[in-house]
């Protein structure tokens, strides 16, 4: 399925996954498993390679499975 989001980070198109703004995991935008700061944070688009450079950094510690598009699209 094509997807017209943009990632927030570098404007690529490409595998655009919703995140919270605040913490930047799928999971907690699908409701999964929340941060303190979901309730007011919303949401951005990011892509694959830009979750994978945020988890690599340290920056974000969700496992990649909440990025596939059957997951990470609600």
């Amino acid at each position: 399925m094509p997807l017209d989001r943009r990632c927030s980070i570098c404007g690529g198109t490409h595998d655009a996954v919703t995140v919270c703004a605040a913490c930047k995991h799928a999971s907690c935008w699908l409701g999964e498993f929340m941060c303190e700061e979901s309730l007011g944070a919303g949401t951005i688009d990011l892509s694959t390679e830009a979750l994978a450079l945020l988890r690599e950094r340290g920056e974000t510690h969700e496992n990649p499975t909440y990025w596939k598009p059957e997951r990470a699209h609600g």
